[in-house]
This record gives C-alpha cells, structure tokens and sequence, in this order.
C-alpha cells in the first residue's frame, strides 16, 4: 500500500510564513506598547518629583545656620561650638 501526498496535504510555505509573521508583528507590537507605557509613567513620575521644591539653598560664601544634635557620647554638639576648630 503505497501513501502519495501532494501539495494539497500540507499548508502552503507562505501561509505558514505569513501567519509566523503576523504573529511576531503582533507580539513586536505589544511589546512597545508596554514600553510605550513605562516611558509614559516615568516621564510622569520624574515630571511630579521635580516639581516638588528642595530644602532652601545659601549663596556662595554665606555662613551655615547653627544647628545642635545629639553625639553618640550622650551630649549635644552645637556648630557654634566648632567655630574655631580648623578643617582638615
């Protein structure tokens, strides 16, 4: 018993391509519509930080405010008290 097949049995070559390509163009598209997004959301996101306003700044030159904060020695440290001190 001898099996012929013919063209008619299988899919055309450009079919099968044809459909291989939609495919891939369809997820190619998806992709960059999600990057698409993620840009978008960036953009917005980084857009929002900067719109927030920053500690004040001083001026070149100017002296630095006196603050005080707690050491690891238990006592408190003050600027002022470092005023004369050299830095290295």
């Amino acid at each position: 018993m001898s099996m012929e097949l013919s063209r008619r049995d299988f899919p055309s070559a450009c079919s099968v391509a044809a459909c291989a390509v939609s495919l891939g163009r369809a997820r190619i598209k998806a992709f960059l519509f999600s990057v698409l997004c993620l840009l978008a959301l960036a953009t917005l996101g980084v857009s929002a930080i900067a719109d927030e306003p920053g500690p004040p700044t001083l001026p070149i030159g100017a002296s630095a405010p006196d603050f005080c904060l707690p050491g690891i020695d238990g006592e408190t440290h003050c600027l002022k008290d470092y005023a004369a001190s050299k830095v290295l």
